[in-house]
């Protein structure tokens, strides 16, 4: 081979050899390109959980025996004049004759309603006398005294909810708005060891007491993990003639089907212008067993 022919072979030897490199290098540059492109892209959006909006229902049998704390102010009619005649419970405790307890509720989506029931027909409740007045003042009290009480209450709380944290399951956090009736019938019976002028040595007297309130207030629970959770519930109302309130908290477990819920509770009712009811307790352990459906 010539000089010529050698010098012409290399040089379309090497303009191949270049033609090849840039080819590649081209094909690298845009692949890195795309990866480029790639990384800054963002990245698509999580799909979010369908939101629940079927229709759940649930209802709670329980069982409350409250012990009573507070006053009731009776109004006995005498010959000489109404009697005004005030009793303490002095037994925490009381025996329970006869009662009927649940609550249940609807869920579909944020909203819910739930009702609460309580008849409740108490006994052998032992009262200590706070005060007897008459329209010639106060009646001195005789040591030995025998007085006690019968206690029927029926309590009826309705009200609609709405979820306060939508991110969360619903009955989590809810607002409540909704309406109390509350119809109590306590009874007295005495046993003086002498008449007191205006009474005789012994004898009853009851009275029938029925409020109507508005109530407001918060429901919910927290998760504790996947079985143990810690209801919590609170209301506070107001008929115009008297002040209510309602607390409870406590510790549940539960399943798929049900659960299991033990509480402690508070209800409190108070009367202005010495009322029949005046700073009045209805609380204790409740313990309760929710169905689903």
């Amino acid at each position: 081979m010539s000089h010529r022919a050698f010098t012409i072979a290399l040089a379309r030897a090497l303009a191949i050899a270049l033609l090849s490199a840039a080819v590649i290098c081209a094909g690298v540059s845009n692949a890195s390109a795309a990866t480029t492109i790639a990384d800054v892209s963002p990245a698509p959006a999580a799909t979010a959980q369908p939101k629940d909006t079927k229709l759940h229902a649930w209802l709670t049998p329980y069982v409350w025996l409250p012990g009573i704390h507070g006053t009731l102010n009776f109004t006995v009619p005498t010959t000489g004049g109404p009697a005004a005649f005030s009793v303490t419970p002095s037994q925490y405790v009381p025996k329970l004759a006869s009662g009927a307890l649940f609550t249940g509720g609807v869920q579909k989506g944020d909203w819910g309603a739930f009702t609460d029931l309580i008849y409740l027909n108490l006994t052998g409740i032992s009262e200590g006398v706070s005060t007897i007045s008459g329209p010639g003042g106060i009646v001195n009290i005789p040591i030995n005294t025998n007085v006690q009480g019968r206690f029927t209450s029926t309590l009826w709380t309705t009200a609609l909810s709405y979820n306060l944290a939508p991110n969360s399951p619903p009955e989590n956090f809810d607002a409540i708005l909704g309406f109390r009736y509350a119809n109590f019938n306590p009874q007295v019976s005495w046993n003086f060891s002498g008449p007191l002028g205006l009474l005789p040595a012994s004898g009853s007297h009851s009275e029938t007491l029925t409020m109507f309130d508005a109530i407001g207030g918060v429901k919910g629970k927290f998760d504790l993990d996947k079985h143990w959770f810690a209801p919590f519930y609170g209301d506070i109302g107001t008929g115009g003639q008297n002040f209510t309130w309602q607390a409870l908290g406590g510790i549940g477990y539960g399943f798929h089907s049900g659960a299991w819920t033990l509480v402690y509770r508070n209800l409190y009712y108070n009367m202005t212008n010495g009322g029949l009811v005046h700073n009045t307790n209805l609380e204790g352990l409740a313990l309760g067993y929710t169905f689903k459906f």
